[in-house]
């Protein structure tokens, strides 16, 4: 009879356990994903102000660089044109205020151009938009524009030159190189436009 009931006993904690252990899980694991996306949107906004950096750096100095991909949604898009670069990430919500564009760098999202040696030839900018119900989740698009820098009678800008114009994030890294110069004219003025290439590899 004793037997019985030790048994009986520890059937009844090891139950209660359980309930505990399952309440926490129950509790704790929407927690744990909603820091596991605050992490993402976080990490793809570090890495978009690094490429922006990168970029300007290689641009400035000559040279070649690279950035790892590694720790960002490899579910993720990255879509570069000769003007723009587009890094697309989806997760079930996001921390930014929805469909609009936000900028990251403290300039303007809709500037077009700037004064060479006063402000950033970048422009940074975040912009998230709910998929129609809470199962598509949002998608938030991250931007890197570079324009013209007026300097008198001249002007410059960073050219992109994609091998690819779009790719997965699930890569290894970003290879940014300088190619160079080539000179144009601009609203009657002297055009020097840094070319820089990009590849996803």
């Amino acid at each position: 009879m004793k037997g019985q009931q030790e048994i009986m006993t520890l059937i009844i904690i090891t139950g209660i356990l359980f309930a505990v252990v399952a309440s926490v899980w129950l509790w704790a694991n929407p927690i744990i994903e909603k820091n596991k996306e605050i992490f993402t949107l976080q990490r793809t906004e570090d890495f978009t102000k690094i490429l922006a950096s990168t970029i300007k750096l290689v641009a400035k100095n000559g040279g070649k660089s690279e950035i790892s991909l590694h720790g960002l949604n490899p579910k993720g898009t990255i879509l570069i044109t000769e003007t723009e670069i587009e890094i697309f990430t989806l997760t079930k919500d996001s921390f930014y205020e929805k469909s609009i564009a936000i900028p990251i760098n403290d300039v303007d999202c809709t500037a077009t151009n700037g004064t060479w040696g006063l402000e950033k030839s970048d422009i940074i900018c975040v912009t998230s938009v709910r998929l129609g119900g809470e199962k598509e989740g949002t998608r938030t698009r991250y931007s890197i524009k570079f324009i013209e820098m007026d300097s008198g009678n001249s002007a410059y800008k960073i050219v992109l030159l994609p091998t690819s114009e779009r790719s997965g994030l699930d890569k290894n890294s970003v290879i940014i190189e300088n190619k160079g110069i080539k000179e144009g004219t601009s609203n009657g003025r002297n055009l020097i436009s840094t070319l820089i290439a990009i590849s996803i590899v």
